[in-house]
């Protein structure tokens, strides 16, 4: 599995103060198809929350945030690196805000290419390949449950007939970040499955 929904209630997690309408209309009014910010946990999560989240191990330390117009779909894929050591980012917890009609895909592909690191405009690391040079290997929609989802691999999105805004929470609990996995991440979570 490429991902598992997670019984982790966000419905009070974005503070009252924190504005998406603000990032959808800086995309919706320029010739952009999407983007990308990253926020500090206390900047875009609600501090009781995050607390709550604390009490059941798991400490937010940031979020990115993905806002695509209709119908995009990018033609690339990609592996999130982390700025620590450079290694794949092997997961999130990805829930969307309002309709998700769109799909997460991930590809089969070499990771063993060498290739220069790319800087996305949230100063996240990650590298590329095409869609068309990688095979399908699986979708979901993620929808409004938090799910957990694996970024170590190439993924993508596709946009259908609604934006898709997404929040993408890192926890950075999981006990054994010198040799993390999916499968020590997916054991560490599986506490919190659906």
């Amino acid at each position: 599995m490429l991902h598992y929904q997670l019984n982790l209630d966000v419905a009070s997690a974005i503070r009252s103060d924190f504005s998406f309408q603000q990032l959808i209309d800086e995309i919706e009014n320029s010739d952009r198809p999407g983007n990308i910010w990253r926020f500090d946990a206390d900047k875009i999560f609600n501090s009781e929350w995050c607390n709550d989240m604390l009490i059941k191990g798991l400490n937010f330390g940031s979020s990115l945030v993905f806002y695509r117009k209709a119908h995009y779909i990018h033609p690339t894929a990609h592996i999130d690196l982390s700025w620590s050591d450079l290694k794949p980012t092997v997961a999130a917890i990805n829930w969307c805000i309002g309709k998700d009609t769109g799909d997460m895909i991930w590809y089969h592909g070499d990771t063993s290419v060498q290739q220069d690191k790319l800087l996305t405009p949230a100063d996240t690391l990650y590298i590329e390949r095409p869609i068309k040079e990688l095979e399908e290997m699986h979708r979901y929609q993620i929808g409004s449950t938090p799910t957990l989802v694996r970024t170590d691999v190439f993924h993508n999105v596709e946009v259908r007939a609604q934006p898709r805004l997404c929040i993408s929470a890192r926890c950075r609990t999981i006990p054994v970040l010198s040799d993390l996995t999916w499968a020590n991440t997916v054991d560490f979570f599986q506490p919190f499955f659906i």
